[in-house]
């Protein structure tokens, strides 16, 4: 019988079950797109690896020189880059304006440079991208023109170079053909490549080297996203005032207009603890459907964002992604609300059958 009147439904019920809904809405939706966007940021950190230091004496990081001195006090792994700029061609036809690089020390890097000899070079896939668009085939072996500002050398294609830290359009050499490229190089490194954990960056600091985290603009932004987690329990809290809000507002109204029916069960035997569960187990009803309509709408609505957004000039990497979480603290936060908004209600409905002459029953 409880069950029974506290479910029937009314225009005013639908109503407030739909203001929830709203509510809920904008909660679940938030959390989605939040923790979509918190693991975008992941993954194209991961993609970055953030782990080395980029230690240079100047920029442009061509320009850069390190003593080898100062290399051969250093105890932990490293690699050690020698940087020209250069044009590619292939047959007379340019196909780009690159950096040509030499790990003297490839440890760090992952990146084994066994089978490169004199003469050879390993391009990017950007390269062959780039001869891909001017409708030209590059086949393994065949020789491309390498011009630097001091010379112009043939190297033969022999492999896109490896995934590694170093930019797709960047090309491998071994040292001997940067000295070619540019005899300026002798024998100091351009930059440096080392472990974040390294006990050699403050040596290299006093050293009066520049020492830059490979990836500090991505670090910036991961940042900037975790420090909005506090903004969404602020929204929480919002969005469960306006429930209780709600909530209240309905029972007051029930109470008020159902104050005759509730005289007579009190009449008739039931309990003030019934009249109570009565009023608490509505909003709660009210709040469970607006809270299931929230959720429903809150997947909907913001994937269709994401969707639409492009079409408006708005470029997003943003993917929704729902979680438990993104899930059940909007229903745990409606569900108390409701629970809160309907108590007062409850009491003074308890309390008034009471005055109104009714004998008083726990």
């Amino acid at each position: 019988m409880l069950i029974r009147l506290a479910t029937r439904t009314s225009k005013k019920t639908l109503a407030t079950a739909l203001g929830i809904a709203l509510c809920v809405m904008v909660l679940s939706g938030s959390i989605s797109l939040l923790d979509g966007l918190q693991s975008s940021t992941a993954r194209v950190a991961d993609r970055l690896d953030e782990g080395p230091m980029l230690v240079y004496s100047t920029v442009p990081l061509e320009d850069s020189r390190i003593d080898q001195a100062l290399l051969d006090d250093l105890g932990d792994s490293y690699s050690a880059l020698r940087t020209v700029k250069v044009s590619i061609s292939y047959g007379g036809i340019p196909l780009q304006d690159t950096i040509v690089v030499s790990v003297s020390n490839a440890t760090f890097l992952e990146a084994s440079l066994a089978g490169l000899g004199d003469g050879e070079i390993w391009v990017g896939g950007a390269l062959l991208a780039s001869a891909q668009e001017k409708n030209v085939t590059l086949p393994q072996g065949s020789f491309l023109n390498v011009t630097s500002i001091h010379t112009s050398l043939a190297l033969k294609y022999e492999r896109v170079h490896p995934s590694t830290l170093l930019p797709d359009e960047w090309a491998l050499a071994t040292e001997e053909t940067l000295k070619l490229l540019d005899p300026s190089l002798e024998e100091d490194a351009s930059f440096l490549l080392v472990n974040e954990d390294s006990a050699d960056l403050p040596k290299l600091r006093d050293a009066g080297l520049r020492v830059l985290p490979t990836a500090a603009s991505v670090d910036f932004f991961r940042q900037g996203v975790n420090s909005l987690q506090p903004v969404l329990w602020g929204l929480a809290i919002a969005v469960g005032s306006i429930i209780v809000v709600l909530t209240f507002t309905l029972s007051a109204l029930e109470v008020r207009y159902r104050s005759a029916e509730m005289r007579t069960l009190r009449q008739i035997g039931a309990s003030l603890r019934f009249l109570l569960g009565l009023v608490l187990l509505q909003s709660l009803y009210v709040a469970a459907i607006g809270t299931i309509l929230g959720l429903s709408l809150g997947s909907i609505v913001t994937n269709a964002v994401v969707s639409i957004a492009p079409l408006g000039g708005m470029a997003t990497f943003v993917l929704p992604a729902p979680s438990i979480a993104g899930l059940a603290i909007p229903a745990v936060v409606a569900l108390i609300a409701g629970a809160i908004g309907g108590f007062v209600p409850a009491w003074s409905a308890a309390k008034r059958t009471i005055a109104k002459g009714v004998p008083s029953r726990s």
